[in-house]
């Protein structure tokens, strides 16, 4: 009988520990679950911001060649006057 009492005692002394342990590890849960939802938010903002820089990165890609041959169209232009402006002065 006495084995019988200590052996209740333990199962007692275990079930507490068992539920303290559950308490623990449901507590962790809703802490990783928080942190998952966190790392989703992040990774949300994240690929929104690489779609905005690749965006820029063609508009800008667009605006240097816009630029370019701008400058390419103002050489040729000044290379058609430089012979008048020489002759003029």
């Amino acid at each position: 009988m006495k084995k019988l009492d200590e052996a209740k005692v333990q199962v007692e002394k275990m079930s507490a520990e068992s539920e303290i342990k559950r308490a623990e590890v449901s507590k962790q849960q809703k802490v990783c679950e928080d942190l998952m939802i966190n790392i989703a938010k992040e990774r949300k903002n994240a690929d929104e911001q690489q779609v905005n820089i690749e965006a820029n990165t063609v508009k800008i890609e667009k605006e240097k060649e816009e630029t370019l041959q701008l400058q390419q169209d103002a050489e040729a232009e000044l290379k058609k006057a430089e012979p008048a402006l020489q002759a003029a002065q």
